[in-house]
């Protein structure tokens, strides 16, 4: 599935809702959950060179991400369907963009309209 609105917040306090998820997956396994993001620029009209520049400040700031919301209600549903199937489930959060890719462990929020990834 694709095409959710991306908020990240980086531990230097600067934060982005430029980017999107370009694919996302849910892999489940033995020791719990992977979820597995590919990052894109979310490119609308008079804000790609602002887009193009988060994408390049997220690659650059990979390793220093502290929260991640989507709002993507589709995202959420499979995300929590996931939790409900195995019990106690870890989650690891897998992104990638522009051929880099960093692995988190993640805590997850389940709010009324979005799901918060507290990283680290």
């Amino acid at each position: 599935m694709s095409k959710g609105r991306l908020v990240v917040t980086y531990f230097d306090g600067s934060w982005t809702d430029n980017l999107a998820i370009a694919h996302y997956g849910l892999l489940k396994q033995s020791q719990g959950l992977t979820l597995q993001i590919d990052v894109e620029s979310r490119e609308r009209p008079g804000k790609v060179r602002v887009a193009r520049l988060a994408l390049a400040d997220f690659v650059a700031k990979r390793l220093a991400i502290q929260t991640i919301q989507i709002g993507k209600p589709a995202f959420k549903s499979r995300l929590r369907q996931g939790f409900r199937e195995q019990e106690d489930a870890k989650l690891g959060l897998k992104l990638r963009a522009e051929g880099t890719e960093v692995v988190y462990p993640a805590g997850v929020v389940f709010g009324p309209d979005e799901v918060t990834l507290n990283l680290g």
